[in-house]
């Protein structure tokens, strides 16, 4: 539109005159595209800071050769033979049942009751989980307080259960091994044990509450600590082994709870892939229109070089003056781009409980990633323009 608004009688008779405004559509331009640039820049550096703080979070547990098969076929009825056969030939050195998964999570539930209950405590959701032995010894769980849960040496553990820290803090426990809770159908359940929070569900989210109860519950996976003395694939081939034995109907189908846990992130690993693609096209695109705008500048002032190489003026006094031109526009961008990336990450941020705070680390490594950037597309123009020979752009006049 620009080109075509030119009149070729004007053009040709000389009338055509090139102008320095302070702001014209070709900055206008530079100043738009670096915008989204450095707004994708920074969204992308928060979505990593934000995943590998959580990656980087204290689950709680050791997630190292852990894994879990959930009950299928004969597994629940044959589940003490296959227990046994697992530890006997070394494929584990520790064994477990549970509700599900770790990584799952568990039931909720509400309406517990305790001594000196706050009546709005008792209609908080409470996440509900439960084991039958050696939880502690097959997660990696860390025991802070009391002992683990184990049915064969304590049978009245049907009715016990371990609080974690978030429980405790709930049910407002000075002492709470020995505790009593009550349960709407009329259990009363002995605490036992508290183990440190662990992470259940999203690993965003913060640590709910959690109750974690013996045999009298439910269950419908296993999970088994694989040898660390042996190779991975020997102990998974003497698993299949005993499982086929004593379950032939169904597969050996198994889950590594680390891979899990980083299956996770998949969604925000989309994201994070997304942004970075678009501030490489963005990038690109500004480069592209920041070089062109580089050389039309040194070419339209090519007899002011002249005369500035020819009264003294450095090769890099030169480059710098032609430089510091482009990086105002660039600074612009920051300005304009850093607000607007804040407001739309703090919102997307909002979505996780456990998440990180924006500091002006970002915003700063951003600017310098665009200075960078705008300083090499720009160089190549400046130093071209520097090093001419003053004589060529001056011979004319």
């Amino acid at each position: 539109l620009y080109l075509s608004s030119f009149k070729p009688v004007s053009i040709f008779k000389n009338q055509y005159k090139k102008t320095q405004l302070t702001f014209n559509p070709r900055k206008v331009l530079v100043v738009l595209q670096f915008t989204f640039a450095i707004v994708l820049i920074i969204s992308t550096l928060i979505i990593r800071n934000q995943i590998v703080h959580v990656q980087d979070r204290d689950k709680g547990y050791s997630n190292v050769n852990l894994i879990h098969v959930d009950f299928a076929g004969d597994i629940e009825r044959n589940y003490e033979l296959i227990k046994k056969e697992l530890l006997s030939t070394g494929a584990a050195t520790s064994v477990t049942k549970t509700m599900t998964g770790i990584t799952d999570g568990g039931a909720h539930t509400w309406g517990l009751r305790w001594k000196g209950e706050n009546p709005k405590d008792t209609n908080t959701t409470i996440t509900l989980y439960s084991a039958d032995a050696d939880l502690i010894k097959t997660s990696g769980m860390q025991l802070i307080a009391g002992r683990d849960i184990d049915i064969q040496k304590y049978p009245a553990d049907s009715f016990s259960v371990l609080l974690n820290e978030s429980a405790v803090k709930l049910m407002a426990f000075k002492d709470p091994i020995g505790q009593i809770i009550s349960r709407v159908s009329g259990e009363t359940l002995h605490v036992v044990g508290v183990v440190r929070d662990y992470v259940t569900g999203s690993p965003y989210d913060e640590i709910p509450p959690t109750v974690i109860q013996g045999p009298g519950a439910w269950f419908n996976t296993m999970h088994i600590k694989l040898s660390p003395a042996r190779p991975t694939s020997e102990n998974l081939a003497s698993a299949e082994k005993i499982f086929q034995k004593y379950n032939p109907a169904y597969p050996f189908d198994y889950q590594f709870l680390d891979q899990e846990f980083a299956r996770k992130f998949e969604n925000e690993q989309r994201t994070k892939a997304l942004a970075g693609l678009f501030a490489a096209l963005a990038i690109c695109i500004s480069c592209l229109g920041l070089f062109g705008l580089s050389a039309y500048m040194a070419e339209s002032r090519t007899k002011e070089i002249g005369v500035r190489k020819v009264l003294g003026a450095s090769t890099i006094g030169i480059t710098r003056l032609l430089s510091f031109d482009f990086l105002k526009l660039v600074f612009a961008a920051l300005i304009i781009a850093s607000p607007i990336a804040w407001w739309f990450m703090n919102q997307w941020l909002q979505d996780f409980s456990y998440r990180i705070h924006i500091g002006a680390g970002i915003f700063l490594l951003a600017g310098f990633i665009s200075i960078s950037i705008a300083l090499v597309t720009v160089s190549f123009q400046s130093i071209k323009a520097a090093i001419a020979n003053p004589v060529k752009s001056l011979r004319s006049e």
